[in-house]
């Protein structure tokens, strides 16, 4: 009696020859077609195990070496044993073409998924999921993008990095988590998208069949039915899936019995499925799987895709800016919509450019013959038999495609820009169907969901590239390499991306405030979000009422809070229109006031700098003003200058108390009103007299002075032609004046004297011009030195981290889709566009001619008008941006530069003991202020 292990070599040597004399059989049948790889029993065997790892070598050998013909491969992933590929357009178009009773896609997805053992009894069930994908997924997906954007911006919250130092991530893993989120917030909605043991079972189940497919190959059909020891996971995940859908669909049914398919309803996949579900089909189980088999479809190919255009963009970073702003442009005119993706030309070729070299699989439009086929050239494929097309050999091809082995992010962009046939825009966006290009398979069996798909990439890729800066770790630009297995490819699993989170440019946030009433404050940056601020119309967006927060108006003004602000009129006109021909009164006042206030000697002394500039600004600001002898009588200054001080001060302490307590504020400003109460004793008898002349001879009397109060009696409306209100007003002008150019010349004076070397170049430039043009408003017109200079302190100190400030008054959506409700303040980051090296080269570096080179070296005949310090610009934003920005700026920059020119021409300067670091300022809600005790050093300078 033979033993057991008799036996076993028996049945094994009775296999081997079966399978020899079973491989010469099939083999006879397709002799006809080259092989790459051995011919023999063997030598194939061993070649079709090495497919599993090594196939695409393989494929990519027959592809070039029978260049328009067929090749065959041995393989464990078929059930013939071998793998037909068919080589150039004609047969790949025939291919295509075939009907399905003939090449079966179908029987290709049981042999390449191994769905009898991976699927069991749904391995041939009714594939009615694919006309879900094809019509209502594809088309809900546009009206459902707001639901796609807000998940894609949760998940990423959750699983990248929110810091702003970099942090090295496992790509595909946590790519995996956003797209399977991102993809159930449309199949199943929330909650159950962001359930994490409902996610995690998709997730693990799309990762499961992969593997199970792979292991199932490794068997011999004999002994396939072992395998199933090895996938019964992926069963059970099934089962899991159950509990949480089961309930779901069961109502489903019921309400659709009760009330007919069309009750109002949740419009996701599950009620899709149970519409497009044959009868014996609508139950949990059947219902439940379509929905894995989707997510299953979805999950692998978006991540696989998204993971190699990410790695693809990481080592290649010169495609980020021109990505960025393709995105920037396109989501400003059409917001975050699905017709925003379609117009994204060259993201959608860089993602393209990117699958044509990685891809997903070096095998497309796999088919299997049910019956004998026959191409127009004569190649017959048996039944039985798989064939496909060489999906890495044509995306290589130097026939095809122009230097195909190099990467072009933007070949098919120019391809659909500079096409010369019409069709060109839409043959070559990635969806569209080609036998040149094969990501997605071609004809009747194309993925039906590359829609979905292509667009959910899109959204995720725009959202990562504007709000993360990424790179690969070590600076590297050399991708890790794929893997493969059976022809398929994937990226590194292990590969690692460093995130950090991008600084919040051409974007929004907020941060928490005292100085608004709601507690938030929102910032935006970028010239786009910029500019939409500065155009929206003021019933939407109000300067005053942010003053009135900011400024705690109706606390430290009480009832002038909200009054008629006919002042901004005066400065706007009379007082700008006024100051060339009253240059000479300016220039006589700062020349007083400088010899008051500066050392007379020789020697160096040390003075506190925003103490005395104080003085001669608010001296120099009232000569204009009320004139002599008004602006040199030291109580009425004192009043104005403390004023100026003292709102300041009032306003930051009431904004301490909460909202139900500011009344208890006003125990503590009596000061203001007190100083306000003093200026109309100086101011009340002048203002008197005046209005009476005016009634009595009417506005235009022989020696009526032309100053501050009388362009404000001028432009005042009859109700506030008062003591009072002048006063007030007078007060308003003296407080912006002489806060914002005491500031900006304190600031100035520092920059020069901690960067001495440029102030010879800058006294050359004062003298020249003086010399040619004297003391007025022209010359100071024409130092383009020194209001670069003093540009350059204002760009990187300035006096506020925020600029053009406003607070809805209704709902007001920008472009890209952010909303700002009512009621909240919006304000620009002024500081972060200052420092903003895409606007700015070496944007943290003090360049003091950088704006004076920009005007003379433009190539735009407006640079030199656009650059000068003055003018507004979104890059630029020290006096704010569109109708509301400084009325004054013509004023004060001028001002500044007479008073900067007489003290370098008069006095030399430097900081004590010759430091060249200004002393750091001070901060008080997003505002700055010079160090108000810091020290420079004077002597009075020796001109030959």
């Amino acid at each position: 009696m033979a033993t057991i292990t008799e036996l076993l070599i028996t049945a094994a040597i009775v296999y081997f020859l079966h399978q020899c004399f079973m491989f010469y059989r099939i083999r006879s049948k397709v002799r006809n077609i080259p092989t790459v790889g051995s011919e023999n029993f063997l030598g194939a065997t061993l070649d079709s195990f090495k497919f599993v790892l090594r196939g695409h070598e393989s494929i990519k050998e027959g592809y070039l070496k029978y260049r328009g013909m067929a090749f065959k491969i041995p393989t464990i992933t078929t059930s013939s044993g071998w793998l037909i590929f068919v080589n150039g357009e004609q047969m790949i178009e025939e291919l295509r073409k075939a009907p399905s009773d003939v090449l079966s896609f179908s029987e290709t997805t049981i042999d390449s998924m191994q769905t009898e053992v991976v699927f069991g009894k749904h391995a041939h069930a009714s594939e009615f999921q694919v006309g879900v994908v094809r019509s209502p997924l594809t088309r809900a997906f546009p009206s459902r993008f707001a639901e796609i954007t807000d998940e894609i911006v949760e998940s990423c919250k959750h699983y990248l990095p929110t810091g702003s130092d970099w942090v090295s991530l496992s790509l595909q893993k946590n790519l995996i988590h956003i797209v399977c989120r991102t993809s159930n917030r449309l199949f199943v909605g929330l909650p159950l998208c962001r359930d994490p043991e409902y996610r995690k079972i998709q997730e693990d189940w799309t990762v499961h069949v992969v593997i199970a497919a792979h292991v199932a190959h490794l068997f011999p059909k004999a002994l396939k039915p072992i395998a199933k020891l090895f996938v019964g996971k992926v069963e059970s995940m099934t089962r899991k899936v159950e509990k949480f859908l089961g309930p779901i669909i069961t109502e489903r049914l019921e309400n659709d019995a009760k009330h007919g398919p069309n009750w109002e309803g949740q419009n996701d996949l599950v009620s899709w499925l149970i519409d497009f579900a044959p009868p014996e089909h609508k139950n949990i189980e059947d219902i439940t799987v379509r929905v894995m088999l989707i997510n299953f479809a979805a999950i692998h190919t978006t991540s696989l895709t998204l993971t190699n255009a990410l790695l693809d963009i990481a080592a290649r970073p010169e495609y980020i800016k021109p990505l960025r702003e393709e995105m920037e442009e396109v989501i400003g005119n059409h917001g975050w919509t699905k017709e925003a993706m379609g117009r994204m030309w060259k993201l959608d070729s860089f993602i393209k450019e990117s699958s044509r070299l990685s891809g997903i699989s070096d095998i497309a439009i796999g088919r299997k013959a049910v019956k004998d086929f026959t191409f127009s050239n004569g190649l017959t494929i048996p039944a039985g038999f798989t064939v496909a097309a060489a999906s890495s050999g044509v995306h290589t091809d130097p026939t095809i495609y122009e230097d195909p082995t190099s990467f072009n992010g933007f070949r098919f962009s120019e391809m659909r820009q500079n096409g010369t046939n019409e069709y060109d825009p839409l043959r070559h966006q990635m969806v569209s169907l080609d036998s040149t290009y094969l990501l997605f398979g071609h004809g009747r069996h194309a993925c039906p969901g590359r829609f979905f798909a292509v667009n959910e990439v899109k959204a995720m890729m725009a959202h990562i590239l504007l709000n993360y800066d990424i790179k690969l770790p070590g600076d590297s630009k050399e991708i890790p390499p794929g893997k493969y297995f059976g022809g398929a490819r994937s990226p590194a699993p292990n590969a690692e991306m460093m995130f950090r989170k991008r600084k919040y440019r051409g974007t929004a946030f907020k941060v928490p405030s005292i100085t608004t009433s709601t507690g938030w404050l929102i910032v935006i940056s970028g010239e786009k979000l910029i500019e939409e601020l500065r155009k929206a119309p003021a019933e939407v967006f109000s300067f005053n009422l942010v003053i009135v927060d900011r400024l705690q108006t109706e606390i430290v003004f009480g009832k002038h809070a909200h009054a008629n602000e006919f002042q901004l009129g005066v400065v706007r006109s009379s007082l700008t229109r006024a100051f060339p021909s009253r240059f000479a009164e300016i220039r006589d006042e700062i020349v007083q006031s400088c010899n008051q206030y500066l050392p007379n000697g020789s020697d160096w002394q040390a003075l506190q700098l925003q103490a005395n500039l104080i003085h001669i600004v608010c001296r120099t600001t009232n000569r204009l003003f009320v004139g002599l002898p008004l602006c040199r009588d030291p109580e009425y200054r004192k009043i104005q200058e403390g004023w100026t001080i003292h709102v300041m001060i009032a306003a930051q302490l009431t904004l301490m108390f909460p909202k139900p307590l500011k009344p208890i504020a006003a125990l503590f400003l009596n000061k203001v009103e007190s100083m306000t109460k003093k200026v109309e004793k100086f101011l009340g008898p002048i203002i008197t007299d005046r209005i009476e002349k005016d009634a009595k001879y009417g506005p235009n009397w022989e020696g009526r002075p032309s100053d501050l109060i009388s362009w404000l009696i001028d432009f005042a409306p009859p109700e506030h032609k008062n003591v009072e209100d002048i006063t007030v007003r007078v007060m308003f002008i003296n407080f912006a004046a002489i806060h914002t150019t005491t500031l900006i010349l304190t600031n100035t004076l520092f920059d020069i004297a901690a960067r001495t070397e440029y102030i010879e170049p800058l006294r050359l430039e004062m003298e020249e011009v003086i010399g040619n043009y004297g003391w007025t408003k022209e010359a100071m017109g024409r130092m383009w030195k020194l209001d670069s200079f003093m540009k350059e302190s204002g760009r990187l100190s300035g006096v506020s981290n925020i600029a053009v400030e406003r607070k809805a008054l209704k709902d007001f959506t920008f472009s890209n889709g952010l909303t700002i409700p009512a009621g909240y303040t919006i304000a620009a980051a002024s500081a972060g566009v200052h420092s903003d090296p895409a606007i700015y080269e070496d944007p943290l570096s003090f360049n003091g001619f950088r704006f004076s080179e920009m005007r003379q070296n433009g190539t735009n005949e407006y640079d030199p008008l656009r650059h000068q310090m003055v003018s507004l610009d979104s890059t630029y934003l020290i006096f704010g941006n569109g109708r509301h920005a400084c009325p004054g700026r013509f004023f004060a920059v001028n001002e500044i530069k007479a008073m900067t020119a007489h003290i370098l021409l008069n006095y030399d300067i430097k900081l004590p003991g010759d430091a060249r670091e200004v002393p750091p300022g001070r901060w008080f809600a997003g505002n700055r202020i010079p160090d108000p005790k810091a020290e420079m050093m004077f002597r009075k300078r020796k001109v030959d």
